[in-house]
């Protein structure tokens, strides 16, 4: 079994993952992060990033050190946040999806800014992640 490892990304050349359907950026962006994880004393032990140190972060955190990274943006870390850390209160603001499903749940005209759908979905804490699930769901009828 071959693992994907940090180590093993940087190893890959470009064109091959442009072969596997990567554009160039998208292949620079992922080669960042895995260097992002191997960075340090060499065995990952200090790595600026480590599976063990993202789950440990803050959200504040966790949004300052990926955006940080080339190629991630809030929407990305969001994302990030809900489907793979599992977290529970998270709002993407940003994400289409979400401000559609809450221009319809709240009968509004247009779809609402980022900043508007913070206040709007305020109540929604903690289960924010939860209730932009549903907004996604409500995006689709």
């Amino acid at each position: 079994e071959r693992k994907v490892t940090p180590a093993r990304v940087l190893e890959v050349e470009v064109s091959t993952l442009r072969a596997a359907g990567l554009s160039e950026r998208k292949a620079m962006y992922i080669k960042g992060l895995a260097e992002a994880f191997s960075a340090g004393d060499g065995d990952g032990d200090h790595a600026p990033l480590s599976d063990e140190r993202l789950r440990a972060m803050s959200d504040a955190e966790l949004m300052a050190s990926l955006t940080a990274l080339k190629g991630f943006g809030c929407w990305s870390v969001h994302m990030f946040m809900i489907f793979s850390l599992g977290r529970p209160d998270i709002l993407p603001t940003g994400d289409y999806g979400v401000r559609k499903g809450a221009m319809r749940h709240f009968g509004l005209s247009t779809m609402p800014t980022p900043a508007k759908l913070e206040a709007l979905a305020a109540t929604w804490a903690p289960y924010r992640s939860v209730a932009s699930h549903y907004m996604w769901r409500k995006a689709e009828e």
